[in-house]
């Protein structure tokens, strides 16, 4: 099963869940602080957890939970993250 997995595939798949995993709970941290009018998750580090997921789970947080869709650079840089991130991972596959 997981031993069957190579190891190429496994470290970057790993990667990508654990940094969804965080950027998907820092967005609904912000949310609920939001809400609570409670300290708040900086915008640079909302920012930075989005590139290094890849953008989709950033997307996904914003729509499902309603939050930074009034702030444009949210949606660009998740959609650049995202493209960026796709269009690398079809660069790798093909070499």
């Amino acid at each position: 099963m997981l031993s069957e997995i190579p190891l190429s595939t496994l470290i970057p798949s790993s990667f990508y869940l654990f940094a969804n995993l965080i950027c998907m709970f820092l967005y609904g941290w912000d949310k609920q602080a939001a809400k609570r009018r409670a300290p708040r998750i900086s915008e640079k580090t909302l920012l930075m957890w989005t590139l290094m997921s890849g953008g989709l789970i950033a997307l996904a947080a914003q729509r499902v939970l309603r939050h930074k869709t009034q702030k444009s650079v949210f949606q660009i840089i998740a959609a650049l993250a995202l493209t960026l991130h796709i269009t690398v991972w079809i660069w790798l596959l093909n070499q």
